[in-house]
């Protein structure tokens, strides 16, 4: 349909009243014609030659000019046929037996005749303004699913529904009972014909969306004619329809809040990495003045490089999380061992965890763990997640961290013996500066290691999940696509080879 309006044909008042005046004229004119003709001849003809065309008249009549026209031709050939052709002539009597019962034959059959066809052309007439309205919903349908706009999908319903009613002006208002409401959708028409019967109040229809209400379709100058012939639940489905544009306008308002929203927190990201990138370059600097200070013997320095250490990581996991979330993070994957990884991590985390011992787990009896991964990404997933087990866990206590092969994936679990995560925390501890209540407020980092552990394992495939320990404490597991076995084998096969 698109944009295309489609005219539905409709009756004239004026026509119709005209139709049924030249109608009872007419037919009126054909019966007094019809009995000066054969008055003449009313010695020999027979009754059933005069009854018969009467009846057709009075049939013919009747379907034009309605059922009061059919029985008012009805009376008149009833008394001519007892006053001018049946004998005695010129009298009107009901006293002859047989002659009586023609008349009533006559009269009985025109008046049930009448009565059949109206009560026909009625059924017709309904039958035709159902399906115009059934075709005007359809149409309606179809342009409520096609109309690119949703203000032009409440204008088409605002327009159908003047036109179903013949009304002057139908109003579409958003908004909630005792609110100021908008006004979405105005659509007026030139008044009716001067003698149109108009509803003399205008008339309301609430409309509903999600069990409430969201707004009213108000209908003045109804034709009275129109409405009678509307059924109710066609002005049911009209106000469905309103109701039904009002919440592709309140979920279009929506669609684009949310996309303005993401494109706002794209822009952050952006500025985010942006700013990391730069802090990282005086950080450098200050880490290698600090080396120097260190070599002169001043002691201090040394507490300048763990803080600027400390300092560079969470810049790194900020820039490595906003990369990210703007998708605009660059990773290098190639054929990596879990070894290897396991070996770096341990070595970049002696400084940062002191004293407090590492259990290193690697379970690779049937060969290598390799897989195809970030070296860089997965590595800072690792330290992250071993330097938060140091966090929450109580000093001294030992972090495990095993390696293992299932089925096609490498896992790596770091586990310890911390409080663990409450149960109100679970769905928030990969929440971007998350920092949990039960937490000392001098436990040290903003909240990102986790976070960007799992941004940079799922940027690879693989997961970041948590689970609580039997016995007290925490299990992250860091997941990753593994090598198939039979490349295993002979990569490990390359390795032992002399």
């Amino acid at each position: 349909m698109g944009g295309e309006h489609r005219e539905y044909p409709e009756y004239d008042p004026r026509t119709i009243r005209r139709n049924r005046r030249l109608a009872w004229l007419g037919g009126t004119a054909a019966m007094l014609s019809f009995v000066v003709i054969l008055a003449p001849y009313r010695a020999t003809v027979d009754e059933v030659h005069i009854v018969l065309p009467m009846l057709l008249l009075v049939l013919v009549a009747s379907s034009v000019g309605g059922e009061r026209l059919g029985f008012f031709l009805a009376t008149i050939g009833f008394v001519a046929i007892d006053v001018i052709f049946q004998p005695p002539f010129g009298k009107f009597s009901l006293n002859k037996p047989h002659d009586l019962t023609v008349l009533i034959a006559f009269f009985v059959t025109a008046a049930i005749s009448t009565r059949l066809l109206v009560r026909a052309q009625y059924k017709a007439a309904e039958a035709y303004q159902r399906s115009v309205e059934l075709q005007q919903m359809a149409d309606l349908g179809a342009e409520m699913l096609s109309t690119v706009s949703p203000a032009e999908a409440v204008e088409r319903v605002a327009v159908a529904t003047c036109d179903l009613l013949g009304a002057r002006e139908c109003r579409i208002v958003r908004g909630a009972p005792g609110e100021a409401g908008e006004v979405v959708a105005l659509v007026t028409r030139k008044p009716g014909a001067a003698d149109q019967v108009t509803h003399p109040k205008a008339m309301s229809f609430p409309l509903h969306a999600d069990g409430g209400p969201i707004g009213e379709m108000t209908v003045e100058g109804v034709n009275a004619t129109s409405l009678r012939e509307t059924r109710t639940d066609t002005l049911r489905a009209m106000a469905h329809y309103a109701a039904l544009g009002l919440d592709r306008m309140r979920l279009a308002a929506d669609a684009a809040h949310a996309d303005e929203l993401r494109q706002a927190d794209r822009m952050k990201d952006m500025v985010l990495a942006s700013v990391s990138h730069d802090l990282r370059t005086p950080l450098t600097t200050i880490k290698l003045l600090a080396a120097s200070l260190i070599r002169r013997g001043e002691g201090a320095a040394e507490q300048i490089e763990e803080e600027a250490d400390r300092l560079s990581r969470m810049v790194g996991d900020l820039l490595d999380l906003s990369r990210a979330r703007a998708g605009e993070l660059a990773l290098n994957m190639d054929v990596n061992t879990l070894e290897d990884l396991i070996g770096a991590a341990t070595r970049q985390l002696t400084p940062i965890l002191g004293a407090r011992p590492v259990v290193r787990i690697v379970a690779d009896d049937e060969g290598p763990l390799v897989g195809r991964f970030d070296f860089v990404a997965s590595l800072r997933v690792v330290v992250n997640l071993v330097e938060n087990a140091g966090k929450y866990s109580p000093p001294g206590s030992p972090i495990e961290l095993e390696a293992r092969r299932e089925q096609d994936q490498l896992v790596i679990e770091v586990r310890d013996r911390g409080r663990g995560v409450s149960e109100d925390d679970l769905g928030r501890i990969f929440i971007p500066f998350f920092r949990s209540r039960n937490v000392r407020y001098d436990t040290g980092g903003a909240g990102l290691g986790l976070p960007t552990a799992r941004v940079l394992a799922e940027a690879q495939g693989g997961t970041v999940t948590y689970r609580p320990r039997e016995g007290g404490g925490s299990v992250f597991t860091f997941t990753l696509v593994a090598m198939p076995e039979s490349l295993t084998s002979v990569l490990g096969e390359q390795d032992g080879a002399p």
